[in-house]
């Protein structure tokens, strides 16, 4: 099984500058430290709960369900929208939060869910760290703070 990376890396290998480390957010901004850490923490979840279980069988679960999240951009969030495409980015980012962080009564706790919860909390990432984070003047304090978070 390939486990994907979940953290930013850069943010913790970075030197922060004293004006990063003073730099106070603001209300948008706290809100994006605090979803990208709640998309860290589940994607970190995630794994915990598959690697308690058999290799081999979540290997082949994971090849499957990577090909089916990949191959139906509809369903799942598989295709990001374009940098200057506000409706698409919020839609993209719907359908990581429906999969992510379904009503209770909804999730069965498979590998399957773990799985696919665990690529839209990736897709999640991905998409806040390319489109939000990508001219803001904090984006690797706003990285780092999210990891610290998670």
């Amino acid at each position: 099984m390939r486990e994907y990376a979940c953290s930013i890396h850069q943010a913790s290998i970075m030197p922060r500058t004293d004006d990063a480390k003073n730099w106070q957010p603001n209300a948008s901004d706290q809100n994006l430290i605090d979803r990208m850490t709640e998309y860290l923490i589940l994607a970190e979840h995630c794994l915990i709960k598959l690697r308690a279980l058999d290799k081999s069988h979540v290997k082949t679960l994971w090849l499957e369900l990577q090909a089916v999240f990949q191959g139906d951009p509809v369903k799942y969030p598989s295709a990001m929208a374009a940098q200057n495409d506000a409706k698409g980015r919020r839609d993209f980012l719907a359908k990581c939060h429906a999969i992510c962080f379904p009503p209770p009564s909804v999730v069965s706790h498979s590998p399957e869910d773990y799985i696919l919860m665990y690529f839209s909390a990736v897709a999640s990432l991905q998409c806040q760290a390319s489109q939000e984070l990508r001219s803001h003047p904090y984006a690797g304090e706003i990285a780092y703070r999210a990891n610290l978070g998670s």
